[in-house]
């Protein structure tokens, strides 16, 4: 239990780089393996959030520079748009309280 408590520290830090590992005749292995698959999903999420964020923010930086030519700022928008769109389908594979569900308060599951 040593093992997970440390691992959900680490995940309530924002760290998704640690895992839940056990030895050879722990028990709980099915519940680690599903940690450990919880945490490779929102790890590959934030990831692919991070680059399309990485992407906005570079083309938006050229815009605001003034160095880019004004017959290029539709394809600039078209991109941002592309780009915000990413985002939001990476985003929408979660469900948040209060964004998501806006009706469900902090019962437990039943």
């Amino acid at each position: 239990m040593v093992n997970f408590s440390n691992t959900f520290k680490k995940i309530a830090q924002g760290d998704l780089t640690r895992k839940v590992f056990l030895r050879r005749y722990d028990f709980l292995k099915t519940e680690a393996n599903q940690i450990n698959e919880m945490i490779d999903f929102l790890s590959d999420h934030i990831t692919a959030i991070k680059k399309d964020n990485d992407r906005l923010l570079s083309v938006l930086k050229e815009v605001d520079t003034g160095k880019m030519e004004k017959n290029k700022y539709e394809n600039a928008l078209n991109t941002v748009k592309k780009q915000a769109n990413l985002c939001n389908e990476h985003l929408s594979k979660f469900k948040i309280d209060g964004i998501n569900n806006p009706e469900r308060r902090h019962e437990p599951d039943a």
